[in-house]
Parts: structure tokens; sequence; C-alpha cells
């Protein structure tokens, strides 16, 4: 269970750097928070996450794109959920 907690921490701590750099960036539309989300998960946390699957023993790509998939739905949700927000 204390394993889930810093997980939420991780989400948490993307979450506010997402908005920082919104606010930093001047985005607020909901188009331009979808396309902001969908390329700080393309251009950063994509290839951060990629470590694992180029690094371990397994190579699971079944197991990366699972991975991958959750962190574009993450950033691009979490993008467009900020943009309603000041």
């Amino acid at each position: 269970p204390a394993w889930m907690a810093g997980g939420f921490v991780l989400e948490l701590v993307a979450a506010l750097g997402i908005g920082w750099l919104m606010k930093r960036l001047g985005v607020s539309t909901l188009g331009a928070a979808v396309g902001f989300g969908l390329t700080l998960a393309l251009l950063i946390a994509l290839p951060m996450i990629s470590y694992e699957i180029v690094y371990s023993a397994e190579h699971s790509l079944n197991g990366w794109l699972i991975d991958a998939s959750h962190v574009i739905a993450t950033f691009v949700a979490g993008a467009a959920v900020l943009s309603f927000f000041d």
C-alpha cells in the first residue's frame, strides 16, 4: 500500500509541473493544452520511461506499450483539465 502512495506523489508532481509550464508559457485553451500535453508526453515522458525496455533483460514491448499509453493519457488529460483553471 505504501508504494501506491508513492505513485500518487509522482502523479501530483507531474501535474504541478505541467500546470507550472502551462502557466509560464501561456497555454490556456483546451486545444492548446491537449497539444501541449501530447508534446510533453512524446518528447519528454516517453523517452524517460523507455530506459526500462532498452536496459532490462525482458525487453517487454507489451509492458512498455501499456506504460506509454498511460503516460500519454495522463499528460493529455491532465493538461486538458488544467486548462480550465486560471
